[in-house]
């Protein structure tokens, strides 16, 4: 198994604000957030097997390495559409994800794997 320092050198990935590089097997519609010491992936999709309010949330590391796949629902009634321009907030993880858009907040909870 491959080590942090051996997955994330220094000279590859420079900043954990800006990404130095997207890794290739990543798709073109992923959103990254910054973080304290290492940034992060989002991608979320829209399967049609998912009901109206539950999304997909693949969570990518800086090289690409999937650290979740996970089938996430609104905690509250929302209108959030993939189509439209949208930031992941602070706190998201594997298992709560903050989306921004349209100047609203809202949050999407895990509940169950892909």
């Amino acid at each position: 198994m491959k080590t942090a320092l051996d997955r994330f050198p220094k000279d590859k990935y420079k900043s954990r604000i800006t990404p130095a590089d997207a890794p290739s097997n990543l798709p073109k519609e992923a959103k990254w957030l910054s973080g304290h010491g290492q940034g992060i992936w989002f991608y979320i999709t829209k399967p049609e097997e998912l009901s109206s309010k539950e999304f997909r949330i693949r969570r990518y590391a800086l090289d690409g390495v999937i650290d979740c796949d996970r089938v996430f629902v609104a905690n509250k009634t929302i209108e959030f559409d993939l189509s439209m321009d949208y930031k992941i907030g602070h706190i998201s993880h594997c298992q709560k994800c903050t989306i921004i858009q349209n100047e609203k907040q809202f949050e999407l909870v895990m509940i169950r794997e892909y």
